[in-house]
């Protein structure tokens, strides 16, 4: 644990959690978004970065907005995980069963589908998970007491920030 929390502090402190610029990183990522094509696991293995306190993760994000869920990526990539999207709850409940996968951030409300399939899908699998979500923190609570609360809008690096606290 001592060195996921050091590569945070390095992390927070190098810049890496600021925007990452807008170059092959972001067609990569909308070629393998759901809005943008077929649902595709994008798994970008080779993601250069330093003091990346989730090196070696491999996250599952499944949010249906477009916008947020590149923001959300990158940040994760930025610190070190591979990530896999899904925009909708089918697909992702079909990804919590991939072998390798270390935690969530979800978001409960898919384009009017209900997330916490997915949320109780991970729990039974044993895998940790955020909740990155518009829904009120006390109302998730009640079903998710345990879990750390997100809260939309936020800033990406919070989002970093909980998953190393949850599986560091």
């Amino acid at each position: 644990m001592g060195n996921a929390v050091n590569d945070l502090d390095a992390w927070k402190g190098s810049g890496c959690s600021q925007s990452l610029g807008r170059s092959t990183q972001l067609r990569d990522e909308l070629d393998g978004h759901p809005m943008f094509g077929p649902f595709q696991s994008a798994i970008d293995w080779s993601y250069p970065v330093q003091h990346a306190p989730l090196t070696g993760r491999l996250i599952l994000l499944v949010e249906d907005e477009a916008l947020i869920a590149l923001d959300v990526a990158r940040a994760l990539r930025a610190a070190g995980a591979s990530v896999v999207a899904a925009g909708y709850v089918e697909s992702g409940l079909y990804t919590t069963e991939h072998p390798y996968l270390s935690a969530a951030v979800i978001d409960l409300h898919l384009g009017g589908e209900d997330g916490t399939a997915v949320c109780r899908r991970l729990r039974q699998l044993g895998v940790p998970f955020v909740v990155y979500s518009g829904y009120p923190a006390d109302e998730i609570a009640k079903e998710w007491p345990d879990v750390p609360v997100i809260p939309k809008p936020s800033r990406t690096h919070e989002i970093v920030i909980a998953l190393v606290r949850l599986i560091a």
